[in-house]
């Protein structure tokens, strides 16, 4: 048995996986990150293809990838980080978003992109959809550079954990195009919390069999769309990838003697 490590305001730091690294000040520095929140997330919009000529974007702006099962509540917890849930397509037919769309975010200084990705592993689709979908998302994760794709979220449904090979074709899929990402649990309101502490304690469990793989940051977020909680953690957690991103190109720019 590994105990559940103690949860502080929606986060969970899993700190035996942190043990040894060099990186754990500046990951823990990234809570109650309120000013870089305030700059990075503003006012959101839906990019249409034709804006991009139907292309990836190439303004050198930042990007956060959101994935997980269809149903995994990907686009109403987009809603909730963006405090505009319209602007999300939302549906009661699982697997509504079936191509990689991107959102331009524009807080009081940074303009970067929400990227909403295809759901995965729903069942009423036939197999050479599921596959075209799987294939857009691998396709964007593999190619897209690491500069510009800072993060991305991997989204695990309290209500069934880490059941699905599915979600472990995902972790290895990122931790093998050594991508920068992190779980959060989704919909905690629908479980009790013996159910919620069996999950974390599992996902807990999984990561340090594999503590080598440190693409996958040891924190977990707990998060309810339909309550609120945990949403202003995991935004400001999320918001300082792209001031360090700011920051990077600042530097660089500096470098080459070019005003940023």
């Amino acid at each position: 048995k590994i105990a559940v490590p103690a949860m502080d305001n929606g986060s969970i730091w899993m700190s035996e996986k942190l043990e040894g690294t060099e990186w754990i000040e500046e990951l823990r520095s990234r809570q109650n990150f309120g000013l870089a929140t305030k700059q990075a997330f503003g006012t959101t919009r839906y990019v249409n293809p034709k804006e991009l000529n139907h292309e990836l974007p190439n303004d050198g702006a930042a990007e956060m990838a959101f994935i997980g099962r269809s149903n995994v509540g990907k686009s109403t917890l987009l809603g909730a980080l963006a405090k505009q849930p319209q602007l999300f397509r939302r549906s009661k037919r699982p697997g509504c978003t079936t191509t990689v769309n991107f959102y331009s975010l524009k807080g009081q200084k940074y303009q970067n992109y929400l990227v909403d990705m295809p759901g995965y592993g729903y069942a009423a689709r036939a197999d050479e959809e599921r596959a075209n979908f799987s294939n857009a998302a691998l396709t964007y994760l593999a190619h897209r550079d690491p500069a510009i794709l800072r993060h991305v979220v991997l989204l695990i449904d309290a209500r069934r954990g880490l059941s699905s090979a599915r979600d472990d074709q995902a972790i290895d899929a990122l931790h093998r195009l050594q991508i920068s990402h992190h779980i959060v649990i989704t919909k905690i309101d629908l479980v009790n919390p013996p159910e919620l502490a069996a999950i974390i304690a599992d996902i807990f469990l999984k990561q340090n069999k594999n503590k080598e793989l440190a693409t996958c940051l040891p924190i977990l977020n707990l998060v309810s769309a339909k309550s609120g909680f945990g949403i202003s953690e995991l935004k400001d957690f999320l918001a300082s990838f792209f001031v360090d991103h700011d920051r990077t190109l600042a530097i660089e720019a500096a470098a080459s003697g070019v005003n940023y």
